[in-house]
């Protein structure tokens, strides 16, 4: 798979997997739990977003084949991530924590 950051920080669970970088945070829906139980393959769900942005809930605004890479840095970095089967942290160099919920990607 190949994605257009560097990722820095990475965490997985049975259906997601999280691959950040200092100021992009990427999200792979491989599989989800209805189809862990019946065997069945899921299609690709994927966002990318920067840290300081809110992820869309729109395919066209996290689509990943038209991302491009933020050329401006962010005052406040990703410095860890976290994944969960519900529940995705993305931990800032500020002490700030951000916290979305698996699978749509919605900041709570």
């Amino acid at each position: 798979k190949y994605i257009d950051i560097e990722p820095i920080f990475i965490d997985m669970t049975k259906t997601h997997i999280v691959a950040a970088s200092r100021e992009c945070v990427y999200v792979w829906a491989y599989k989800t739990s209805k189809h862990i139980d019946s065997g069945k393959k899921s299609k690709r769900n994927e966002k990318i977003f920067h840290i300081d942005d809110t992820p869309s809930h729109h395919h066209k605004d996290s689509d990943v084949s038209k991302f491009k890479k933020a050329s401006l840095e962010t005052e406040d970095a990703v410095c860890c991530v976290c994944l969960s089967r519900d529940t995705m942290m993305i931990g800032r160099e500020s002490g700030t924590l951000h916290q979305y919920a698996l699978p749509k990607v919605a900041h709570e």
